[in-house]
């Protein structure tokens, strides 16, 4: 039986804590991309089908939540 692999975008603007989470989330079994900012995140988001978006809430840059 084959188990699908989730896809999740975590937008997060440090690149520390970024690479944490991404690094977590893969070894959990996701599908794990990392975006740095609204702009990567809304590129990486139109290309690719995410089950799951983990934006960080105080992202700066572009306003997230009035695209969303």
């Amino acid at each position: 039986m084959l188990k699908k692999k989730f896809r999740i975008l975590l937008v997060e603007d440090r690149k520390e804590q970024r690479k944490i989470l991404c690094d977590f989330l893969i070894s959990e079994g996701y599908d794990a991309t990392g975006a740095e900012n609204g702009e990567t995140a809304i590129k990486a988001f139109l290309k690719g089908r995410f089950d799951l978006v983990i934006l960080d809430s105080l992202l700066s840059g572009i306003e997230l939540f009035n695209i969303i």
